[in-house]
Formats: structure tokens, sequence, C-alpha cells
């Protein structure tokens, strides 16, 4: 289900929603400020505030609700941590970085995507034309921001030597009329409505836009005669052209991440006297990072799948080339990835790479590369570092993206313009210590509902690594 909304009406509603839920939660909202991995590529902004605003008003919801029903016990510990837990999560996940973050009022939601339509036309652009859009649908614009037009007032047959046209757009403004007629032009030099050139003489009439020109010898057959003009933007009976965003719609459905883990008494108890943390506690963090590092991988998955194509790099080292020299090449490719791009989407640049293990021992190695993290303490793929200033995040299982494989992506600064979409509906939830069959173990649950969708495979591109590096050999 697709639907057309005003970009402006939702802006405004992100804003203010976003103004509230930072005062509603100003500690949390300076949290993810603080923890955020991703602070240093982009600052959070209005749409994280009100991601992450909602999504601790959902965790409030849900302690209300367990309080109601009188099994708030459930929740154990997640009252006092929750809050804290959501957005630790949100600021130490990769997300931001490579979709739209679109939390959902129900299970099944909208999520919004931009594009440009003309509301007046002029030049090569009619009214209702999309002139951007993110299908790939782009018109570079003629006479349409520019008062400069161009226009056929006739075509030469051997014979005819007088043409007379009405142009489009008038007032004309004086000393900018040209006509062309092969090699033959006539110009109103003198600001006073008369064209003259050698060969060729006429009139314009600057507030009617009527235009007549003679030749002394007529034109030959299938020959144009082209007007180019100013129209006075000042007076136009059009005014200035319009533009207007408009944003597409598609309908998502949140899917239900829940895992449990058991634990035994005598586990616990080593735990507890060895490292002073509850083996509990130290579950209930594997079981969180579990369920994001499958979310995560979702995406790459689907990611992956609807690549519209691959550049390659070889690692083979070319005769009478230092294998440093040659790897420094790896760029090129990067590049190569940026232009299909630019080619498919009409606009971008290299907003993230997502690459597998062999990728990452390339990158890491180049000049311009700065590494951020390491990994520890989370699962699945994270936050590696940056080449030159390009965020790349490193994917250590190669059966969710092969070791000499990246996808290479982008995404724009508004969030209208990204390649994929995360729609959290319920954030990540833990319960207490719950009982099982067997009296000496325990065990805890957690849960998450949320979608992620790619919306825009044209802003995305894959990069693919062949032959061996030295160390392979």
């Amino acid at each position: 289900m697709k639907r057309s909304i005003d970009e402006a009406y939702v802006m405004d509603t992100i804003e203010r929603e976003a103004e509230t839920y930072y005062k509603k939660y100003r500690p949390y909202m300076q949290l993810l400020e603080s923890v955020a991995h991703w602070k240093k590529f982009r600052k959070p902004n209005e749409w994280d505030y009100r991601a992450l605003g909602k999504m601790l008003e959902s965790v409030d919801e849900m302690v209300k609700m367990c309080e109601n029903m009188g099994t708030v016990a459930d929740l154990g510990i997640l009252p006092k941590i929750a809050r804290d837990v959501v957005t630790i999560v949100y600021g130490t996940s990769p997300l931001p970085i490579i979709a739209s973050i679109q939390p959902l009022d129900e299970e099944v939601g909208l999520v919004y995507y931009k594009r440009v339509k003309a509301v007046s036309g002029g030049g090569n652009i009619s009214a209702g034309d999309v002139i951007v859009s993110v299908y790939g649908d782009f018109v570079t614009p003629q006479g349409f921001s520019n008062a400069e037009v161009t226009e056929t007032i006739g075509t030469g047959d051997g014979s005819t030597t007088t043409f007379t046209a009405t142009l489009t757009y008038k007032p004309v403004r004086p000393g900018t009329v040209s006509v062309v007629a092969g090699n033959i032009t006539a110009q109103d030099y003198n600001y006073d409505g008369k064209l003259l050139g050698e060969g060729v003489k006429g009139t314009i009439d600057y507030g009617t836009g009527e235009i007549e020109v003679t030749f002394d010898e007529a034109p030959a057959n299938g020959v144009n005669v082209v007007a180019t003009y100013w129209g006075n933007v000042e007076d136009l009976q059009l005014g200035v052209r319009e533009i207007n965003y408009e944003l597409d719609t598609k309908q998502v459905r949140a899917k239900i991440y829940a895992l449990k883990g058991m634990t035994g008494l005598f586990k616990s108890w080593q735990f507890q006297k060895r490292f002073g943390r509850a083996a509990e506690e130290e579950l209930a963090t594997d079981l969180i990072n579990a369920i994001n590092s499958e979310i995560m991988g979702d995406l790459i998955r689907k990611m992956k799948a609807m690549l519209p194509g691959s550049v390659t790099w070889s690692a083979s080292v070319p005769s009478g080339v230092s294998y440093f020299e040659h790897k420094q090449s790896f760029k090129d490719a990067v590049a190569g990835a940026e232009r299909y791009i630019i080619e498919n989407s009409k606009r971008g640049k290299v907003s993230f790479i997502i690459a597998g293990t062999k990728v990452c021992s390339v990158i890491r190695t180049l000049f311009g590369w700065n590494q951020l993290y390491d990994g520890r303490g989370m699962f699945g793929a994270y936050l590696f570092g940056e080449l030159d200033g390009i965020p790349v995040i490193n994917v250590p299982d190669t059966s969710l993206l092969e070791a000499n494989r990246a996808i290479v992506g982008y995404k724009g600064v508004s969030d209208f313009e990204a390649p994929a979409v995360f729609c959290p509906y319920m954030p990540i939830t833990v319960t207490t210590v719950l009982p099982t069959v067997h009296p000496l173990v325990t065990q805890r649950a957690v849960a998450c509902w949320a979608a992620v969708e790619v919306l825009i495979n044209r802003f995305l591109y894959g990069l693919t690594v062949s032959g061996s590096l030295p160390y392979e050999s």
C-alpha cells in the first residue's frame, strides 16, 4: 500500500514530538548523546530523540500494564534498568547509520520516503512532473529555475524566409533575445525590440512575446529556427516556479523476536563468587545482544539479496607494483561502487560500508583508516571504524556476509532518504528470573517486536575482493 503525504506536516510532527520526548526523558537523551557509537559521524537529532522517546514510552506503558494486571514482578529488575538498556542498545547499534529509524504505533504501520515534484511548469519541466525520487526518477531541469528559455519557433523548408511565433514566457527581459538558424544569428543588441544580424532581421515585443524574423535566404529544409531568451522573473505572469516535497509510504509489519536462557544454581553460585555478579544478569545481557545481532543480521541479509550489482577489486598485485601501493587502489573500487549508486539514484555518496572480515582486513591497513571499536561485549555486526570519514561496520559472521564481500551504501541527511528502515514497535524487554520444571535451574527471557526492511536498493551496491591476500598464500 502506498500513498503520498506532505513532508512539511510529517517533519513538523517529528520535531514537536522530539522536543516533547527530550523534555520528558532528558537524562536518557543525554545518555544517548554520551554513549552513541555513531556520534562521530552525526549527532543525535530529532529523529533519534523521537525514536528513543517512543521506545522509552513503550517501556513505561508495559510496566504500567503489568502493574494493572498485578504481574509487574514478572519484569524483575526491568523497571529499574529498562530505560538505560533501551538507550544504550540504541546508541551502540549500527542501525542509525544505515537505516531510517521510524517507530511503529501498531504492529502494521507505514514508513515514509521522499520525492520532489514540480508544482508549476517551466522549461523542460511540466507541472506535476517528478523531478527526483528514491526510485531513481530524475530530470535535470532546463529553463525551470533558470530564467533562460530555448524554444523552436519554426523549421526551414528551403523556401520560407519569415517566421513568426509567440514566446511562452513573458514579459521578456530586454537584451536577452537571440534567434539562430544554422550559422545565422540575430539579437536585440540595442534593447529596443529590433533583432539584427547578418542576413536576418526581425522584431520582438517584450510585453506580449510576439516575435518575427525574416532571413535574406530561406533556411534549408529541416533546419530549426531557435529563439533563446530570458523571462523577466520580477514580472513573469506565472511567477517563480515552485517545487514541493512529497512523502511516499510503504506498509511494514513488525516481527516478534524472543529468546530465553537458563542457568543453574551451582553455575550462579560459582559466577557470583568469582566475578561478583549474578549469572542471570550476564545471561540477560547475552540475550539482548543475541536479539540485536539477529535484527541487524536480518537487515544485512535483505540488503545483500537486493544489491543491484557489484564491483570487484583484485588482491592480485600487478607486476612491478608493491603490495603496499596496490592495496591503496581498493579505494578505486569503493569509488566505483559510489559511481553506480549515483547513476542509479541520481544522487548520493558513500555513507557507510558493511564489510566481511577479509574486506575489513584490507580496509584497516589503508591510509585514512581510524579504528573506533573492537567489538568486545557485542554479538554480530558492529561499528568497526572509519575510512576517510566513512563508517565501516564489521560483520564477523561469514555465513551472514562472506569474508570477501561488502555492501556500500548511501543514506541522506534526511531520514526520508535511506536505503532501509528499522521500525521498533515493542522495545527490548527482559523478564525476571523465572522458575523451570527443574528446581535448581532458572531462566530469563528477552523479547522485541520490530520490522527491518530495505526500501531503496538503488542506494546500495556490492563490492567483492577477488584473489588472495599475501597472508593467505
